[in-house]
């Protein structure tokens, strides 16, 4: 029996990773309410 590929185990998993990340700030980002622009007159 050949060993798995580590190789491509881990960069599968850093790729995930990375997506995962990726989505959960832009979750974070679309939760927060932007309120910053204040009308200044």
């Amino acid at each position: 029996m050949d060993p798995p590929n580590w190789t491509e185990i881990i960069g599968l998993l850093t790729v995930l990773l990375g997506w995962a990340e990726f989505i959960r700030r832009l979750l974070e980002a679309r939760k927060r309410p932007k309120r910053k622009r204040k009308k200044r007159r």
